[in-house]
């Protein structure tokens, strides 16, 4: 059925519920993060947390030719203003400053997660 939908798969509602508590050490077996929290404080409370922490391939996008057809030009000219590549923790940076409407940070969290998986930079 999501497929038949028609939309984006970042469009589409993905949730999770868990009712009841979650202790980290015993009902989580890794925590994955992205490379751009290496040696970061974020890498630091994750390996404190009792469980594996494992690195992804990572997410980087260069926002030199990104297409405005995807998501809108306001989206592209946001994501060039934050920086010239795109990794996660910018986009948290910019969403922990409290200068950008987070809705608008999660269109631009779309460019990356979709087009940056191998720094191709097209944005296409």
């Amino acid at each position: 059925m999501a497929d038949a939908s028609g939309l984006d798969h970042l469009d589409e509602a993905v949730e999770a519920r868990v009712h009841g508590g979650v202790q980290v050490d015993r009902d989580v077996t890794a925590l994955a993060l992205d490379p751009c929290f290496a040696g970061s404080q974020v890498a630091e409370a994750a390996a404190a947390l009792g469980c594996e922490v494992r690195y992804h391939p990572g997410f980087r996008l260069s926002t030199a030719r990104l297409d405005p057809s995807y998501r809108g030009r306001q989206y592209v000219q946001l994501a060039q203003e934050l920086a010239p590549v795109l990794t996660p923790d910018v986009i948290g940076d910019a969403a922990r400053s409290g200068k950008y409407d987070l809705q608008v940070l999660k269109r631009v969290w779309h460019y990356l997660a979709r087009f940056g998986r191998d720094d191709a930079g097209t944005g296409r």
